[in-house]
């Protein structure tokens, strides 16, 4: 039966992926996509009682993110409508769309890979994000450490001329080494890491822009074209260029990403190390009596955080597809996406290649919309969709409390019947014993044989004498007699006693009580003449 299920699901997944490829609408799509997950995480119960569809993590992880995005749609296109409503659902669509939205294939496809390219870094952000989340850290520094990955692998790459392998270890290294910083505050002085994390955000900023001042184009205002000058320090693509029309930005880091998400949840679930980190994160004081190192491991999860987000970071420089501009005023975005991603994901390292992909998808689309409408309804749609994110836990306590219900319901109605059938057979037993009392009780019909002699148990007992109807029934009455008085029985019944009677009994019980009277004075006066 579960592998049953696991087929019909990875069938739905495969049907998904189908109306995806053939420009259907994203909503369908991603309803049939869900209901594919839905199916394969239910086929993968461990042996025991089933838990319900609704009541599976995956299912209401699933549910919750696909409201989220349709309540972030709808508030969006709210907003179109206002502004001008009469190209408001052409507008919504095309954010749908994306590179759909173009008529030409190699259009589509270069956009594509323009989008796919641009999800990479933006899920390196979501797992830096999801890693440090899941020990009970909020590295908002995730933007920071982003930027000090971007400006080592750019300086590597044109100051240094080394190998793309070698500015990406760098890029790790220097993104570690900044998300340590709040890790060792943290862990020694009990600093909040949001605090020290947004700070930090904006100082490595302004070294970034320091360090790369020899590696500007002055006639660009932007650093040198890696592929013109510096060609060793480009990812390669290995062949995967072709799969998308020779496109330029699709490299080996796509299918990178996706296997440091999967490592990453390897780590995470299933090794030593994820598990005392996942400890410490519940209760670092239950951490510590159990003997694990709460300060070692709050540094290295922020450690491993800060390297995903600079790995991020150098995945998309070192392809050539983005340049870092001479005087950057602002933190990029990217680092503050991937929060969006984390959450929308359902802090599941799977779940964030969907929603990340997802959330640049729709952000490249809002870039092709008309004039008449301003690219950043993109940038609200999905800040709606992040605000949303925050009650993913509401909306999952509530699915969880409704099935219990419902579980209940379904129990006590058992419960209920089970009672009532046992009741019935109660009842059946109890007339069936009465019934045959009755017939036992019942008088055998006279014969005229002359009845076979009967055992003493088999002789029947003898009936009570039932009163005459001529003789009345006389209430009995208890005997009252005085208690200084010697008690005597009576005889007879109070009610017959005749006056004449009453007064004998008097007169006898007094001639007895003179009797003693005299007798007790004789008994005086002897002892006094003695």
């Amino acid at each position: 039966m579960k592998i049953g299920r696991a087929i019909v699901g990875i069938l739905c997944v495969a049907f998904a992926v189908y109306l995806y490829a053939t420009a259907q609408p994203l909503a369908i799509t991603l309803i049939v996509l869900a209901l594919g997950i839905g199916i394969i995480a239910s086929a993968r119960n461990q042996k025991g009682a089933r838990t319900p569809l609704l009541k599976q993590q995956a299912v209401q992880t699933i549910i919750a993110s696909l409201g989220c995005i349709l309540l972030g749609l709808l508030i969006g296109y709210i907003v179109l409508l206002i502004i001008n409503p009469d190209g408001a659902w052409k507008a919504l669509s095309t954010i749908l769309e994306n590179f759909w939205s173009f008529s030409s294939q190699r259009g589509q496809i270069k956009n594509f890979g323009n989008t796919l390219a641009k999800t990479v870094p933006l899920l390196m952000c979501a797992l830096s994000v999801l890693f440090s989340y899941k020990v009970g850290l909020f590295n908002i520094g995730a933007a920071g450490q982003y930027v000090a990955g971007a400006g080592v692998a750019i300086y590597f790459a044109i100051a240094l001329k080394m190998p793309w392998w070698v500015c990406m270890l760098a890029a790790m290294l220097a993104g570690a080494a900044l998300a340590a910083i709040s890790g060792v505050l943290k862990a020694t002085r009990n600093v909040n890491e949001v605090i020290s994390g947004i700070m930090l955000n904006w100082i490595c900023l302004y070294l970034v822009n320091m360090l790369l001042v020899p590696c500007q184009d002055i006639n660009m205002s932007e650093t040198f074209s890696l592929k013109k000058g510096y060609p060793q320090a480009v990812i390669p693509t290995l062949g995967l260029n072709e799969l998308f029309n020779n496109h330029q930005y699709i490299t080996i880091a796509v299918p990178m990403a996706i296997l440091i998400a999967l490592l990453i949840w390897y780590i995470m679930t299933k090794t030593k190390l994820g598990y005392e980190l996942r400890a410490t994160g519940l209760n670092k004081d239950a951490a510590k009596y159990a003997g694990m190192k709460g300060r070692t491991n709050i540094i290295l999860t922020m450690a491993i955080s800060g390297a995903l987000a600079g790995l991020g970071a150098s995945m998309l420089y070192l392809t050539d597809m983005a340049k870092w501009p001479s005087a950057v005023a602002a933190v990029p975005g990217m680092g503050f996406n991937g929060i969006a991603a984390a959450f929308l994901g359902g802090l599941h390292p799977i779940g964030a290649v969907f929603s990340s992909f997802f959330i640049q998808h729709i952000t490249d689309g809002g870039s092709f919309m008309e004039k008449i409408y301003p690219a950043e309804i993109a940038s609200l749609v999905s800040s709606v969709i992040i605000y949303m994110c925050a009650f993913v836990l509401y909306f999952r306590q509530t699915m969880t409390k409704a099935v219990d219900n419902r579980i209940e319901r379904r129990h006590a109605a058992l419960v209920s019947n089970v009672r009532g059938t046992i009741r019935g057979e109660l009842e059946d037993d109890f007339r069936s014993v009465v019934h045959d009392e009755l017939e036992k009780s019942r008088p055998h019909p006279v014969s005229l044989d002359k009845p076979a002699a009967r055992t003493p148990e088999e002789a029947p007992a003898p009936k009570p004498a039932e009163p005459q109807a001529d003789e009345p029934v006389r209430p009995v009455r208890m005997p009252s007699f005085d208690l200084d008085d010697d008690w005597e029985p009576l005889s007879g019944d109070s009610d017959e006693d005749t006056d004449g009677e009453k007064k004998e009994k008097k007169k006898d019980k007094k001639d007895k009580k003179d009797k003693k009277d005299k007798k007790d004075k004789k008994s005086k006066k002897g002892g006094s003449d003695k």
